[in-house]
């Protein structure tokens, strides 16, 4: 009788490389905090910006500034959660991965609706998409398509742990 350590699964390449999920769940994990730190800079600049030449925007002043402020803390709250997430991947935490991935889910919603509502307003006042408004999609559908990348990460990592695999080292059993 003994316990037979499973290994973990993970997909070999044509090259021979192995690909390991915890490795990519915690690079993905990396990635939204770093993406996220990017869009809290970028977003309090042009909240600043914005409230320097308040006249510009008229009476979409307080909507678009809204929305922006509603961009910064969704992203705040990623930074928190993506630090609880790289401690639970190496503490193989499953309720904690989980959460992360559908507050994750519902803040790329959130943002997108942001993003949208401020270009919508801005374009009310310009009468046109102007080149901040094409900037500002263009950040987002990147950063979007690198999230869901993170996600389909992040989900293979927590479905191996689902699945009874464990990354940890085994333990030392002495009789």
């Amino acid at each position: 009788m003994g316990f037979q350590r499973l290994v973990p699964i993970s997909f070999a390449s044509h090259k021979g490389s192995v690909l390991d999920f915890r490795f990519m769940a915690a690079s993905s994990a990396l990635y939204t905090l770093c993406s996220s730190l990017l869009v809290v800079f970028l977003y309090s600049w042009r909240f600043t910006v914005n409230s320097e030449n308040q006249h510009h925007l008229h009476d979409v002043y307080w909507g678009v500034q809204l929305a922006y402020m509603g961009t910064i803390v969704a992203h705040l709250l990623i930074i928190i959660l993506s630090v609880c997430l790289i401690f639970a991947i190496f503490k193989e935490r499953t309720g904690i991965i989980t959460q992360w991935v559908v507050v994750n889910i519902s803040l790329m919603a959130f943002e997108a609706v942001c993003c949208c509502y401020s270009n919508v307003l801005r374009d009310h006042i310009n009468h046109r998409f102007d080149a901040v408004c094409k900037a500002e999609i263009v950040f987002f559908i990147s950063r979007l398509i690198f999230n869901v990348v993170s996600l389909w990460c992040v989900m293979k990592f927590l479905r191996n742990i689902h699945a009874g695999k464990s990354y940890r080292p085994p333990e030392v059993i002495e009789l």
